[in-house]
């Protein structure tokens, strides 16, 4: 049956996936390997280290026309079980033979308007010799509801959309922080390995319990403090663009805009809270916001009393503003100086302080700029890194969630974006968001 070719390769593709790698060969007259994107975050956080791999990955046409024509054993499929094995530091520091049930593994194949999970587990995820074993099979939700359905100009488009995949642990740190030692790098390894749960030969283009591949991946470690406020959990967008479908990555957001962001973010806002300063209108858009933010503590007028609120944000003072809603109890502020932010700098101390947190890493050379206006593509960025939001790369590779006429995919603060303009539904394990439907 030609389901069994969408079956086979997405299993292939998202074990790959995982690693972050591809087959090393599909079939002797396969088409050369497709495209993978691949981002590992470890974040340092409350004494400990949590691990976030995520990869998308997807295949040409040629490639989809060899599969469409030549696989047609299903029965043979559904016995498959497929091993991934990820080592690096963060493994190795796990005490062997454990059961980890804290981590979680997600995989999602777009089919039209629904997501649908491609794989389930075969058994837990478990740490043998320093590296985490992680065994899974097809998810029978798949082969009964989603691949009868398909005709066979159906099976090539699916098997040339982006297949994505997660997996990452919960709150609890795993790790101690002080195995990786100030460590800023960290480097996986991954192979892979497929067998039949029955015992008998696995019909993958003739390679029975082959390892199908095996490659290696390096990212920065980063140490990150999220802010200490009772915030709403529902996934609403916070920063929503403009009328004419833009977001103006590249243009200034004032101060009166970042409060309303704010405020759309507490969790129980009041309904009015007094005037204060001479310069907000009470009937203005932004008065509500405003009033409350400053009735809590975290706006400050200017020498006047002004608030100022169609001026431009400095980044000094967006850094300033995220360090007051910040726990800063016992914070280290043991950073190096940014050349531009000498001491005597009103906010030397809150930039320093944002640093520490993992929030700001300066624009190159060692400077910050911290009084020229932020962008909002650097705000967006800012809002999910001191939020404690990691957007779901996965999700937002696939085409999930908001788009805008002037940011484009390839735009380095896409994905921040896209988190902070989409509403959608999501599952969230620790510091991580899996996006499950986009509103």
């Amino acid at each position: 049956m030609r389901t069994c070719a969408r079956k086979l390769i997405a299993l292939l593709l998202a074990v790959c996936l995982l690693a972050g790698v591809l087959p090393v060969a599909l079939a002797s007259d396969a088409p050369a390997a497709s495209p993978i994107e691949l981002e590992i975050t470890a974040l340092q956080k409350d004494g400990g280290i949590e691990v976030l791999y995520q990869a998308v990955t997807w295949i040409n046409a040629a490639q989809a026309n060899v599969i469409v024509a030549k696989f047609d054993r299903v029965e043979k499929l559904e016995k498959l079980i497929f091993t991934c094995t990820l080592t690096d530091e963060v493994t190795a520091a796990l005490p062997s033979d454990q059961v980890l049930p804290n981590y979680y593994f997600s995989s999602t194949l777009i089919e039209k308007d629904e997501p649908v999970r491609l794989f389930i587990p075969a058994a837990d995820p478990c740490v043998s010799n320093g590296s985490i074993v992680l065994t899974y099979k097809l998810n029978p939700k798949a082969v009964e509801e989603l691949f009868p359905k398909l005709s066979p100009a159906e099976l090539k488009d699916q098997l040339m959309c982006p297949m994505g995949m997660s997996l990452h642990t919960d709150a609890r740190p795993i790790v101690p922080a002080s195995v990786l030692s100030g460590a800023t790098t960290l480097h996986t390894f991954a192979t892979i390995t497929v067998s039949n749960s029955d015992g008998s030969d696995v019909p993958v283009f003739l390679t029975p319990s082959a390892v199908l591949a095996e490659g290696a991946m390096e990212t920065s470690i980063v140490a990150t403090r999220s802010i200490n406020v009772s915030l709403k959990q529902d996934s609403e967008p916070f920063m929503v663009g403009y009328p004419d479908d833009t977001f103006k990555p590249d243009g200034d957001i004032t101060r009166a805009e970042v409060a309303q962001v704010l405020y759309r973010l507490l969790d129980a806002p009041a309904k009015k809270a007094a005037a204060s300063f001479p310069d907000v209108d009470p009937d203005a858009w932004y008065a509500d916001a405003v009033n409350e933010l400053a009735s809590l503590g975290y706006l400050k007028g200017d020498a006047k009393g002004n608030f100022r609120p169609n001026a431009p944000i400095t980044r000094a003072e967006m850094a300033a503003l995220l360090v007051r809603f910040a726990d800063a109890a016992g914070a280290d502020a043991d950073v190096a100086d940014f050349v531009d932010v000498p001491a005597t700098h009103w906010a030397c101390d809150a930039i320093r302080q944002a640093a520490s947190f993992g929030w700001v890493n300066g624009v190159g050379g060692g400077r910050y700029e911290p009084d020229r206006p932020i962008t909002r593509a650097e705000a967006a960025k800012l809002f999910c890194v001191a939020l404690g939001r990691n957007p779901d790369k996965v999700a937002v590779a696939m085409g999930m969630g908001r788009s805008f006429a002037d940011v484009s995919a390839d735009h380095w603060a896409y994905p921040y974006i896209v988190d902070v303009s989409t509403a959608r539904e999501s599952v969230k394990f620790g510091s991580f968001e899996i996006w499950t439907a986009a509103k």
